[in-house]
């Protein structure tokens, strides 16, 4: 019985002491589905679509055809404060520097909010 409170107690020191060097190593670890303003500070992308071309190009990939009957890529669908704005093509509309959050949301996700037909998912903006 002492022996096995010994290992738990060796092992919980052993993650104290290894947890605090193992966050360090990479302080700027960001969110892959959610783009955080200091993000969008950082660079020099005039307009939504180089943002995300820049920071998270894997928001931009179809996500395969829509039905059998319909062989076309469907893309994500562009939400600005909350409203439907259109296609991926209307991010080259945005200028960045007014963008405060960016968020990729899957199809499940996207269906949640802003209800049926986003099988590639959305992209949601907020801007000021």
């Amino acid at each position: 019985m002492r022996l096995k409170y010994g290992f738990l107690l060796a092992g919980a020191a052993l993650m104290m002491a290894c947890g605090p060097s193992l966050q360090l190593e990479n302080p700027r670890h960001y969110d892959r589905d959610h783009i955080v303003q200091e993000e969008i500070e950082n660079t020099h992308a005039s307009t939504a679509l180089e943002l995300i071309e820049n920071l998270r190009p894997h928001w931009l990939r179809g996500r395969g055809t829509k039905s059998i009957r319909f062989a076309e890529v469907s893309y994500p669908y562009v939400y600005v404060n909350g409203n439907r704005l259109g296609s991926i093509h209307t991010l080259a509309t945005l200028p960045a520097d007014n963008i405060t959050d960016m968020r990729f949301l899957n199809a499940g996700e996207a269906t949640i909010l802003f209800g049926m037909n986003h099988p590639s998912g959305a992209i949601v903006i907020e801007i000021f």
